[in-house]
This record gives C-alpha cells, structure tokens and sequence, in this order.
C-alpha cells in the first residue's frame, strides 16, 4: 500500500518528467469542463435566460386569457342584449338614428 502512496505521490510532484503536459492537459480539460456548463446554448446562462422567457410569455398567456375571457363576455352580451348593441355602435361608430345631431368636443 506504501508503494502505492509512493507512486502517485511521485506523479503529482513538479520535477516528474510530464507534469507540464499533465498540467496543460488538465487546463484544457478544465476550459472544456467550464465551457459547457456556463456557456454554449445549453449553459447555465443560457438555462436561466430560457427561464426568464419562460415565466414573461407565462404572464403573457395569463393576460391574453382574461383579456379573450372579458372580450367574449362582452359578445355575449351584444348578441343577447340589442340596447347594447345600439350603445356601442352609437359610442365607437358614431351611429345615430334619423334626425339626430351628433355634437363633437375636442
């Protein structure tokens, strides 16, 4: 077991013979190591982007749902109810019925 301790003891010490290679071949192992965890397109900064996009398209989706939900009640209401229909059309189209005056103020 000694010998063992002896041997690895040996090949990490600085005067063995490869150590510059061992060391320069740990460093690139190292980089490539670094470079896909932190980088490339499926890094860690990439994941926590992927994220971020995540959770803004989901408060999208949130809005855009309630936004059709009050959009569909409201033509829910304009099938159902005529008087409602004749306000909107009155409001946005600026409808009226036969001898009418429309006032403008700007």
């Amino acid at each position: 077991m000694t010998v063992g301790v002896e041997k690895l003891t040996y090949w990490l010490r600085r005067d063995h013979p490869k150590s510059r290679r061992r060391r320069v071949l740990a460093a690139g192992v190292a980089a490539l190591l670094a470079w896909f965890v932190f980088g490339g397109r499926q890094g860690l900064f990439a994941l926590a982007m992927s994220q971020r996009e995540k959770a803004s398209l989901n408060a999208q989706i949130a809005d855009l749902t309630a936004q059709n939900a009050r959009l569909e009640a409201e033509a829910n209401a304009l099938a159902a109810d005529p008087g409602a229909c004749e306000k909107v059309a009155r409001e946005q189209l600026q409808l009226m019925r036969p001898g009418e005056i429309i006032y403008r103020f700007e």
